[in-house]
C-alpha cells in the first residue's frame, strides 16, 4: 500500500483512495480548460472545488461529492477532454479560416510577387490561429469566469507566439519564441522553402508522389495540409495521397535494391563474403608467387652467398653457449634449422628459386606452429631465422641486377603489406564458424567508419561486393519484428518502414556509406539513395508536424456538420449548403490541388522565378497541366487567365 502523500495545500492524500475514472464534471472542464496559464486552472477549478490542489504534471485533485479525492483529468480521452480544449477549438478555427482565405491570393499573387505572396498562406494561417485562439481565451474570461491573470503584454506575447508557432511549425516555432516575446519583426524569409524546384526534381526522379506540405518543406503547408486531412471535403484526398507516399518510398527503395545487386539474407551474404575471402587469399598467394618467379627469373641460376643466415647462426650458438642449459629449448632448434640450410649450400648449388622455396617451408611453419611442436620462444628465432634468409636473398637479387633487385622489391613489398593488412583479415573471416558471422563482423563498425568495410571490398570481386551493399541496403528499411507484415500509417502492407529506413541509414557513418554505395562499381547509387533520403525526410516532415488538438478538429468538423443540418431544417438551404461547402468543397478543391504533381512542380517553379525567366512560359505551362489534369482543370485555367491578365515579359528582380 502506498504511502499518503501531502499535497501543497496541506490536503494528505492516499494514492490508492484517489478516484482516477470519474473525473471533473464537463462544465467544470470547459471553464478550466479556458485558463491560459496552470496557476489560472487551478484558481479557476477552486471557484467549484476550493481544497483543489496541484497532482503530477499538469493535474490537480479536489474532493469529490462523497468526500473522496478525485483526479481532475483521468488517464485516457473522455468527454471531459474535448471540452477542456475551447482555446485549440478558436485556434484551429481560426486557423484553417486564415488559410484558406490566403490561399486563393497567395497562389494567384505567386508569379507576379516572385513567389513572395505564398507567404500569405502560412501567415494567414498564424494569424488566424492566434485571433482564434485569443477569442477563446477572451470569451471564458468573460462569460465562463476563467481566470486570467496575464497582463495585457504578456496576453500579446502569448499570441504573437501562437502565430509563429502556426505559422511556420511547433519546432521552429519554439525556436523564435523568444525573439518573438521581446520584438515581433518579420518572418517571411523564414516561411518558404528556397529550394522548391530542386526538391520537386527530386520526389520526380524517386517517383514519390508530390504534395505541397513535402515539396516545399515549409511549416505552413505543411499545417494547411493536416488541417485539410481533418476536413470531410480533405480528408480522402490527403490520406490516398499519403498512401501513395509511403509505397512509392518503398518501391524506390526496392529499385535502388534491384540496381545495386542481388539482396539476400545475412546468412548468405555472410556465405559470399567467406567464399570470397578465400578466393582473395588464393588470389594473393598466386600473386605473390607469380612475383617472386620473376624475381627468380631475372636473378638466375647465380649461387646465393648465405652471408646472413651464417652470422645468425654463429650469434645463436654464442647466445647458448652464455646459458647452454636453460635456453637449450628456445635456440637449438632453430640453429639445427639454419645449419641445416647452410649445409645444403655446401653441398648442392642453391639458386634463388630453391632458396625461396626453403624460405617459404620456413614461413609456413611458422605461422602453424603446432604440426611442428615449436614453443613460442623457438618460433620467435625462427623468425630471426626467416629475416636472415630473406636479407641473403635480396643481397642475390641486387647482384645479379637491377631488373633482378627490383623485381625483388617488389615481391617482398607485395608481400608485407598483405601479411601485414589483408591476411590477418581475411584469416579471421575464415576461421568464424557461421556465415551470419561473418556478415554481422563486416557491418560491426559502420556507425563508427567505414575502414573494416572499405577494406573487405577491396578484397573481395564487384559482383560479391554487390551482394553485400544490396542486402545492407535492403534491411535498412526492415520494419521491427513486432511491425511486419502490418501497414505503417499511410503505408503499404509489407515489411517496408520509411521510419525503420531513415533511422537506420542516419546510423551508418559517412564513411561507411561511401564503401558500401559510391565508387565507379556502383555508379549513382549513392546519389540516388541521397535524393530518396532526402524525399522520404521531406514526407516524415509532414507527419511529424505538432497535431495536439487532432480530437477537437474533428469536434470542429462535426459541429459543422450538426450547425448544417440545423440551418437546413429550419428552411435555410442557402446557409446549409455554404457551411458543408466550407467543410467539403473548398478544403477537396484545396487538396487536389496542393497534391497535384504538376500544380505542386509549377508552385515550386514559382518559388523560384528569377531574374531573366520566362514568364509568358510559364503561365503558359499552366494550360498543359489543365489539359492532363482533368480534376483541377477549372481552377488551373482560372489561374492561367489571372496571371496573363496582370502582363507578361521578363521577370525583373
Amino acid at each position: 500500500m502506498a504511502d499518503p502523500v501531502l499535497l501543497p495545500g496541506f490536503m494528505l492524500v492516499d494514492p490508492n483512495r484517489i478516484d482516477r475514472r470519474t473525473g471533473a464534471p464537463g462544465e467544470v472542464r470547459l471553464r478550466v480548460g479556458a485558463a491560459p496559464t496552470p496557476q489560472d486552472r487551478l484558481s479557476t477549478l477552486r471557484k467549484t472545488h476550493p481544497d483543489a490542489e496541484p497532482y503530477g504534471d499538469d493535474n490537480f485533485v479536489f474532493r469529490g461529492p462523497a468526500g473522496r479525492p478525485t483526479l481532475y483529468n483521468p488517464k485516457g480521452v473522455d468527454w471531459g477532454d474535448l471540452a477542456s480544449l475551447l482555446p485549440e477549438y478558436g485556434e484551429f478555427a481560426g486557423g484553417t479560416i486564415g488559410g484558406m482565405a490566403a490561399t486563393v491570393p497567395g497562389v494567384l499573387g505567386a508569379a507576379p510577387s516572385l513567389g513572395t505572396s505564398l507567404a500569405l498562406v502560412p501567415a494567414g494561417v498564424g494569424l488566424g490561429a492566434a485571433a482564434g485562439r485569443y477569442g477563446m481565451e477572451m470569451f471564458g474570461n468573460r462569460f465562463l469566469g476563467t481566470d486570467d491573470t496575464r497582463n495585457i503584454g504578456q496576453q500579446l506575447a502569448d499570441t504573437a507566439v501562437t502565430a509563429g508557432t502556426n505559422a511556420i511549425g511547433a519546432r521552429v516555432g519554439e525556436m523564435v519564441g523568444p525573439v518573438v516575446r521581446s520584438a515581433v519583426g518579420p518572418v517571411q524569409s523564414a516561411l518558404m522553402g528556397q529550394s522548391g524546384r530542386q526538391v520537386a526534381d527530386d520526389f520526380t526522379s524517386a517517383g514519390v508522389r508530390h504534395t505541397a506540405g513535402a515539396t516545399s518543406g515549409n511549416r505552413g503547408w505543411q499545417l494547411v495540409e493536416k488541417g485539410l486531412a481533418a476536413t470531410p471535403g480533405g480528408a480522402r484526398v490527403m490520406q490516398d495521397v499519403a498512401k501513395m507516399q509511403w509505397d512509392d518510398i518503398a518501391r524506390a527503395a526496392g529499385n535502388i535494391t534491384a540496381d545495386i545487386g542481388m539482396a539476400t539474407t545475412p546468412q548468405k551474404a555472410g556465405s559470399v563474403i567467406r567464399t570470397g575471402a578465400k578466393k582473395a587469399a588464393d588470389r594473393f598467394k598466386e600473386t605473390q608467387d607469380f612475383l617472386y618467379k620473376v624475381a627468380d627469373y631475372w636473378s638466375g641460376d647465380g649461387k646465393i652467398a648465405p652471408t646472413a643466415t651464417q652470422d645468425l647462426v654463429d650469434t645463436m650458438r654464442s647466445e647458448l653457449a652464455r646459458a647452454p642449459i636453460s635456453r637449450r629449448g628456445a635456440l637449438q632448434g632453430p640453429i639445427d634449422r639454419a645449419q641445416g640450410v647452410l649445409d645444403d649450400i655446401d653441398k648442392a648449388r642453391v639458386n634463388m628459386e630453391t632458396w625461396r622455396n626453403i624460405r617459404a617451408d620456413l614461413g609456413r611453419d611458422i605461422d602453424e606452429p603446432l604440426p611442428v611442436r615449436s614453443s613460442g620462444s623457438q618460433n620467435e628465432n625462427l623468425k630471426r631465422l626467416y629475416g636472415s634468409m630473406t636479407e641473403d636473398m635480396r643481397t642475390a637479387a641486387a647482384a645479379s641486377g637491377p631488373e633482378a633487385k627490383r623485381a625483388m622489391d617488389l615481391a617482398d613489398r607485395y608481400t608485407r603489406f598483405n601479411m601485414t593488412v589483408n591476411v590477418p583479415m581475411l584469416q579471421k573471416i575464415a576461421d568464424m564458424g557461421a556465415d551470419e558471422q561473418a556478415y554481422q563482423w563486416a557491418i560491426g563498425e559502420a556507425r563508427r567508419g567505414g575502414s573494416r568495410l572499405l577494406q573487405l571490398r577491396k578484397n573481395l570481386t564487384p559482383d560479391e561486393w554487390k551482394v553485400v551493399s544490396a542486402t545492407v541496403f535492403d534491411r535498412l528499411g526492415q520494419a521491427a519484428p513486432g511491425a511486419r507484415g502490418a501497414a505503417e500509417l499511410g503505408g503499404p502492407a509489407n515489411d517496408f518502414s520509411v521510419s525503420s529506413f531513415l533511422t537506420n541509414w542516419n546510423k551508418l557513418s559517412n564513411e561507411a556509406k561511401d564503401a558500401l554505395f559510391a565508387g565507379s562499381r556502383l555508379n549513382d547509387t549513392r546519389e540516388a539513395i541521397d535524393q530518396l533520403v532526402r524525399v522520404a525526410n521531406r514526407v516524415k516532415d509532414v507527419e511529424r508536424v505538432s497535431n495536439p488538438a487532432s480530437t477537437a478538429r474533428s469536434m470542429l468538423t462535426g459541429g459543422s456538420i450538426a450547425l448544417a443540418g440545423e440551418r437546413a431544417l429550419s428552411g435555410d438551404i442557402g446557409g446549409a449548403i455554404g457551411i458543408l461547402a466550407s467543410t467539403t468543397a473548398v478544403p477537396y478543391v484545396t487538396a487536389k490541388m496542393m497534391t497535384n504533381p504538376a500544380f505542386v512542380r509549377w508552385l515550386a517553379g514559382a518559388e523560384t522565378f528569377g531574374k531573366g525567366a520566362s514568364r509568358d512560359a510559364m503561365i503558359g505551362r499552366l494550360a498543359a497541366i489543365a489539359a492532363v489534369n482533368p480534376e483541377i482543370r477549372d481552377e488551373t485555367l482560372r489561374l492561367q487567365q489571372i496571371l496573363s491578365s496582370s502582363g507578361a515579359g521578363e521577370v525583373r528582380q
